[in-house]
């Protein structure tokens, strides 16, 4: 599997697409930003994502509220899939999610 960037660097935080190329076939995906783990992110936006990840309430909601915000600007049909990666501490999702990821997407879904 491998992805094509259509935006190399993104620097801002509007919704910018990628296409995956799985089996010759080609998967449109959506994303904010580009980060660095907490092994590496020293930058502001890094931290701010670890934060997220890790469930800082300020943090949870102002990335859930600016990614809803940008995916009704995209118009995403409501029969896409929206996928919630597992955190490294996951084998399997344990309903209901609480994750960060839970709420965004749960909010996500309200539209």
């Amino acid at each position: 599997m491998r992805s094509l960037f259509r935006d190399p660097e993104p620097d801002n935080m509007s919704l910018h697409t990628s296409t995956i190329i799985y089996k010759a076939e080609a998967f449109k995906h959506y994303y904010l930003c580009r980060y660095l783990p907490i092994t590496f992110g020293k930058d502001g936006l890094s931290r701010s994502i670890i934060q997220f990840k890790n469930g800082n309430s300020l943090a949870v909601k102002a990335w859930t509220e600016c990614a809803v915000s940008e995916l009704m600007k995209a118009h995403i049909q409501h029969h896409c899939f929206i996928v919630r990666v597992l955190t490294s501490g996951e084998q399997k999702i344990i309903p209901p999610g609480n994750t960060s990821l839970d709420y965004l997407g749960r909010n996500w879904q309200k539209f």
